[in-house]
């Protein structure tokens, strides 16, 4: 996958959640469609999501293949190492405000491995009309 676009509902989570002084890591819902993986909604989990494997391999009985990735309201080192690992393959990782507080850029990647988990930055194609609740379809 070489992309990343947000729904107006996953826009409006995130933007919801930069209103507050707390960091929120968690789990990325959607689908992919050609070479773009689309963004739907998230759930907040906290940093450990992957430090027990039963809690998200329960995630993924319960939501199956709608988990596309993992993201962050802020650059945390310790986040980020936390999920280079196998169950993590594949999967997106977005970085909020990655640029500072209160911003708005968001960095994506994808998980890679060549011998050892990488990531590789993908481009963010952005998110729409927040107030077209069917920009996205």
């Amino acid at each position: 996958m070489d992309s990343v676009y947000l729904t107006p509902q996953a826009g409006r989570r995130f933007e919801a959640l930069r209103l507050f002084q707390t960091p929120h890591c968690g789990v990325l819902f959607g689908h992919t469609r050609a070479r773009t993986f689309i963004v739907e909604d998230c759930l907040t989990t906290g940093e450990d999501i992957l430090s027990d494997p039963s809690v998200y391999y329960s995630l993924c009985r319960i939501y199956g293949n709608e988990i596309i990735g993992f993201f962050s309201t802020q650059k945390n080192d310790a986040f980020i190492q936390s999920l280079l690992c196998p169950p993590a393959f594949g999967k997106i990782v977005l970085l909020l405000g990655a640029d500072g507080p209160q911003k708005k850029e968001i960095a994506s990647y994808t998980i890679g491995f060549n011998g050892e988990f990488f990531l590789e930055q993908i481009s963010f194609e952005g998110m729409g009309d927040i107030n077209d609740e069917h920009s996205a379809e």
